[in-house]
């Protein structure tokens, strides 16, 4: 059994070591993460599971390590040792997941295509449309205030402060309708 622990400290902390040499994010990565979003929470670290690679190796570590000092050093029973190594195991990981999550990934959103999708977002034309010309467009897209080239579909002309909704793209030119005109 005292092997058992010994191997499973080193292929933990040789795994850790490797994947934070090469990066646990990149093209590189061994990340297993399992994806659980329900929907756009809005909050970073939410979304993502406890069960990822990261974890599984702190987990490995812990165990290993506790495993090999307790049998080692310690006079208890092999089933008790299991239990208390399997706990401290658990314990390092749901730490390390919990530091990841609240700290370093606090500010980290999912990026999904329907938060960037430009069509169908309204917007306020900032510099007037002229008659067949450009003006320019103020509009909100993921959670971001932007501003776009923008030309009238048909040509018209459109005021400033006038609302309207991007119903394509065309050359980097946001083409545009009113807003009272969809209804």
């Amino acid at each position: 059994m005292l092997t058992f622990y010994i191997i499973c400290f080193w292929v933990g902390l040789i795994l850790t070591l490797i994947t934070t040499i090469f990066g646990g994010n990149g093209g590189h990565s061994l990340n297993l993460e399992v994806d659980m979003d329900s929907g756009d929470s809005g909050q970073g670290g939410h979304g993502h599971s406890p069960i990822n690679f990261t974890t599984i190796l702190a987990f490995l570590t812990g165990f290993g390590g506790t495993g090999y000092i307790l049998l080692k050093y310690n006079g208890l029973s092999g089933i008790l040792i299991l239990l208390i190594a399997a706990g401290i195991g658990l314990v390092i990981a749901a730490a390390l997941f919990m530091f990841l999550s609240k700290v370093l990934m606090r500010d980290e959103h999912l990026m999904k295509l329907e938060n960037y999708q430009i069509e169908g977002t309204l917007g306020t034309v900032t510099t007037a449309i002229p008659l067949h010309g450009t003006g320019e467009l103020k509009y909100i897209l993921g959670g971001t205030t932007r501003s776009i080239g923008v030309k009238e579909q048909n040509g018209q002309e459109i005021s400033r402060g006038t609302k309207v909704v991007i119903v394509g793209m065309e050359k980097g030119i946001a083409i545009v309708t009113p807003f009272e005109e969809l209804d």
